[in-house]
């Protein structure tokens, strides 16, 4: 059984990305960096991949169909 970082974990890790993200200037749409945040979470709790994670945002934040 793989261990997977707790939630408490994960927000902390997803903090100190937005602060990373936010000292770089770069700003998101409230709506995709919760969708977002959501999509790294599931993918840290081995929910889904983070290849699935990345390619499920590149979509929504791009509005493109990556198929």
């Amino acid at each position: 059984m793989t261990d997977h970082p707790t939630d408490d974990q994960i927000a902390r890790a997803l903090a100190r990305a937005d602060g990373a993200l936010a000292a770089a200037g770069h700003r998101l749409d409230p709506a995709d960096r919760a969708a977002s945040d959501a999509e790294i979470a599931a993918a840290m709790r081995g929910e889904i991949t983070f290849d699935d994670a990345v390619a499920i945002g590149l979509v929504r934040i791009t509005g493109k169909d990556q198929q």
